[in-house]
């Protein structure tokens, strides 16, 4: 399986998974990752597996983190360097915060509440495993809202939308 621990941590407060395309050129994603402010330690996972749809990486990516709360991104993204910092904090605050969306820009822009798009959107990973993780047959088309919902409905906790993510 194509797992590539671009940055390990021990006991890491966060892991952050990106599914990627193999052979696609992630450095500039997995370098805005792995120059975070973030004063706690972290990992970041890239599941590069051709024979894995974008849920399906999104799933082992989630299986595989050590950390409790999983941030999630795509391998086209730049997450601005506070990006991580933010999401710890969020989930320090609130601990029934089990899924968190936040604001996307550029290609594919999302700017408000219950949009839960994939490449900025974190989770408390067992609460994303109680519910099932993300769905294949929805994977390349809103996977990551479905999710989101499914979350909404399914998992025990609070899932909601910060400005600040």
């Amino acid at each position: 399986m194509g797992i590539e621990h671009v940055r390990s941590a021990k006991n890491p407060v966060l892991s952050v998974v990106v599914p990627s395309v193999p052979g696609y050129d992630h450095s500039t994603t997995v370098g805005c990752l792995t120059d975070q402010s973030l004063d706690e330690p972290y990992e970041v996972l890239v599941v590069n597996d051709g024979s894995l749809d974008r849920s399906e990486a999104r799933n082992v990516g989630l299986r595989e983190a050590a950390a409790e709360v999983v941030a999630l991104t795509d391998d086209d993204t730049r997450p601005p360097r506070d990006w991580l910092e933010r999401v710890y904090e969020e989930f320090r605050a609130e601990p029934e915060l089990v899924c968190l969306e936040g604001s996307v820009y550029g290609g594919c822009r999302s700017l408000g509440a219950r949009n839960y798009v994939g490449c900025n959107l974190a989770v408390r990973r067992d609460a994303a495993l109680s519910v099932g993780g993300f769905r294949s047959a929805f994977s390349e088309w809103r996977e990551d809202v479905e999710f989101g919902w499914r979350m909404e409905a399914e998992a025990e906790g609070v899932c909601r939308y910060s400005e600040d993510v």
